[in-house]
């Protein structure tokens, strides 16, 4: 193969072959016909994304539904959760009130608060974060 077949060869990958040559050149003819042979058609792209559109739509659609399953899972749970929370923080405080002094009580009460309060902070703040793990995870296994 010379260098005129390879400059030529190198035009038909890029889709601009010179007929001429083709026709004349028995090395270029055959590359040109094992090209068009192998080569993607030029509407793979779009075929597929079409192809992939019914997929792609419910997916978006699942993850609407997990995102407003989760708001509304979190938002009928924390009612429940800020009242768990409460009756824990008095009873706390009542109990260490009757065992000692008012103010280690409250201090007592304070510190279990504030322990509830990260707690439920870093419980609700996750919520998010689980939810996109939980939907990545569900696209890599479907």
């Amino acid at each position: 193969m010379n260098a005129d077949c390879e400059r030529h060869q190198h035009a038909i990958l890029n889709r601009a072959a010179a007929a001429d040559h083709v026709n004349r050149c028995d090395d270029c003819s055959s590359f040109y016909a094992a090209e068009r042979q192998l080569a993607p058609p030029d509407n793979l792209v779009a075929r597929t994304v079409d192809h992939l559109r019914p997929a792609l739509l419910a997916r978006t659609a699942h993850r609407r539904e997990i995102f407003w399953g989760l708001t509304l899972a979190g938002a009928l749970s924390f009612p429940i959760i800020v009242t768990l929370n409460a009756s824990m923080v008095w009873m706390t405080y009542q109990t260490i009130e009757r065992l000692a002094t008012p103010p280690l009580a409250m201090a007592g009460a304070s510190l279990v608060g504030v322990s509830l309060l990260l707690a439920l902070s870093v419980a609700y703040g996750s919520l998010p974060l689980l939810a996109s793990w939980g939907v990545q995870l569900r696209e890599r296994t479907t």
